[in-house]
């Protein structure tokens, strides 16, 4: 055999197996290597697992970064409740009446006159602080608490200025930053009670 019936057989042998290897003949089986590797390529699913799997990845690192920002907004106070509001106090004194003159008749006028006069409770009674939480302003105040420096200890036993008492429900009017005790100033009770209700109705 000389070499031109060699080169001749070995093209038509390579003829011979691209033609095989051709997917779209199916009169003649194609070579196995070829045709497994055709097959996969022709059948794979671009929507199989395999394609897929960025996608869980991908979604849970979205689920990682929402979480780990709103920890950081949370840790930055940017979630935090407003401040409470500070609470607001007027000063006031508590007098002692003049031994040497006589308390007036307490009326619902003579409360009316008075500068300020509120209703609230004893919540803190030190030897020289009384602190009232206010429940009710009638006149000439709107803070939360009042606060009264309290008539020395010896002038209530003398001239009998008011004594305060931690718990106690207290009706107070005042003139010119001072607690009157002379009967415009006591612990709440029905009839004094009725008379703040007359002199500041409804």
């Amino acid at each position: 055999m000389n070499d031109d019936e060699h080169l001749g057989e070995a093209e038509q042998w390579l003829r011979d197996r691209l033609r095989n290897a051709d997917p779209a003949r199916r009169d003649t089986p194609a070579d196995s290597w070829l045709d497994d590797l055709v097959e996969e390529t022709m059948s794979t699913n671009p929507e199989s697992p395999g394609r897929k799997r960025w996608v869980p990845l991908a979604a849970a690192a979205a689920v990682f970064a929402v979480a780990a920002g709103s920890a950081a907004f949370a840790l930055l106070g940017g979630d935090d409740e407003p401040a409470p509001r500070a609470l607001t106090t007027t000063e006031l004194t508590v007098a002692g009446d003049d031994i040497t003159q006589m308390c007036m008749a307490v009326t619902a006028d003579s409360i009316r006159a008075a500068d300020q006069a509120l209703e609230g409770t004893a919540t803190e009674v030190t030897d020289g602080r009384v602190v009232i939480t206010v429940d009710n302003w009638f006149k000439g105040g709107d803070t939360d608490l009042v606060a009264l420096t309290p008539a020395d200890p010896d002038l209530v036993a003398l001239v009998g200025a008011i004594e305060f008492v931690e718990g106690e429900k207290y009706l107070i009017a005042a003139g010119d930053g001072q607690v009157s005790s002379c009967g415009l100033t006591g612990v709440y009770e029905p009839t004094l009670a009725a008379l703040y209700a007359e002199a500041f109705p409804g």
